[in-house]
């Protein structure tokens, strides 16, 4: 079991509890898969940002308004929403909320940048 079976059969066994079984396995398979194809979809993702996307995303992320990023980077403001843009257009994301759904399915840190 702690090598990740999914059940544990004692013979004899019957035809039901073991399709069963199978049924619960491919099951178990395909959440696995599902989750492993996200999680690289996300990596993919944000390593198409460029190293100031990906600061500047991190502070997105922490809760920073574009005002405070541009204080913060010493940069325009007008810069910041053209990279929030950017980081938008590049991770796929229609909004905040889809872009820290992908940053936490990438496993993306703020705290790292």
């Amino acid at each position: 079991m702690k090598a990740g079976a999914i059940d544990f059969l004692t013979k004899p066994v019957t035809r039901t509890k073991l399709l069963a079984s199978i049924r619960l396995a491919f099951l178990e398979a395909y959440k696995t898969q599902h989750i492993t194809e996200h999680h690289q979809a996300a990596i993919s993702r944000i390593a198409t940002l460029t190293e100031r996307e990906q600061e500047i995303m991190a502070l997105v992320i922490q809760g920073y308004s574009n005002k405070e990023i541009a204080q913060y980077l010493h940069i325009s403001f007008r810069t910041v929403e053209i990279h929030r843009s950017h980081i938008l257009h590049k991770t796929g994301a229609h909004n905040l909320l889809d872009l820290l759904r992908i940053a936490q399915e990438s496993g993306f840190s703020a705290s790292e940048i």
